[in-house]
């Protein structure tokens, strides 16, 4: 998790003495896998996950390539 900013760069706070926490990207994502054992499960049972950078406007959101 890192520090929520706002589209001025600005750190977020949850309350006045407590920085609110946003996902750090993608590699959230594999540290989550790897911590729980119920998301592997869950992803085993997949056929197809699609790990993509939302602020690429180049991807193409669930090609079948």
């Amino acid at each position: 998790m890192l520090p929520a900013i706002d589209a001025e760069g600005k750190i977020l706070m949850q309350s006045e003495y407590r920085i609110s926490l946003a996902p750090n990207g993608n590699g959230a994502l594999f540290d989550s896998i790897a911590k729980s054992e119920d998301l592997r499960q869950l992803i085993s049972k997949l056929e197809c996950v699609q790990v993509i950078g939302v602020d690429n406007t180049l991807n193409k959101v669930l090609d079948p390539v």
